[in-house]
């Protein structure tokens, strides 16, 4: 697995990740982060590792939320985060798990690693670019099940205390849940409600 920890922090750290062993982090100036693991899979051998990479983001407001409800550490593992994905290998036959054979399968296996994560993970580093996370998803795209969340932190950190609320009460969200008291808080920290 260290050779292809080795592969992964190749094309991460120019990205601006810290690599700590299987793990990589990157933040953002706003303290919003992107985390990237190297997960061994059932079965795995060192002969013939059989591996998943996970990738994770979440927002500095959720983040903080997590660490303080849940007496988490400073910085956040992949199932920490708000949104999580796994980088497929290609082709990926309906599986996002990959594989090494031994012998010459090996290196082209670590050649398309490197290759389809250095393009995945352009992408996944526009989620820091505050922009293009706020079109993404007031265009409900391509967060999954995590959009709303992410909307949801987003219209607290920006003080939008109305929009907020009317969103919530469009998710049907339940007065008194923690979370959602929580992105109330924030929003009434922030800015003024205009009713």
């Amino acid at each position: 697995m260290e050779v292809v920890s080795a592969q992964m922090e190749a094309v991460l750290v120019p990205y601006g990740f810290q690599a700590n062993g299987r793990l990589f982090r990157l933040r953002s100036s706003l303290g919003d982060w992107l985390v990237v693991d190297l997960q061994p899979s059932d079965g795995s051998i060192p002969e013939r590792p059989r591996f998943f990479i996970n990738v994770g983001f979440t927002l500095w407001s959720r983040w903080s939320w997590d660490r303080s409800y849940f007496n988490l550490a400073e910085a956040p593992k992949v199932e920490e985060c708000i949104w999580k994905t796994r980088v497929r290998p290609e082709p990926a036959n309906g599986s996002s798990r990959w594989e090494m054979r031994p012998g010459p399968a090996a290196e082209a296996v670590l050649e398309a690693l490197a290759r389809v994560l250095d393009r995945e993970v352009g992408g996944f580093v526009r989620l820091l670019d505050r922009s293009f996370l706020r079109d993404l998803v007031d265009q409900e795209l391509g967060l999954d099940y995590a959009t709303w969340q992410v909307k949801a932190w987003l219209l607290a950190e920006e003080g939008r205390v109305d929009e907020l609320e009317e969103f919530l009460n469009s998710m049907e969200a339940e007065d008194g849940d923690p979370l959602f008291e929580a992105m109330r808080e924030l929003a009434y920290s922030k800015g003024d409600s205009s009713s």
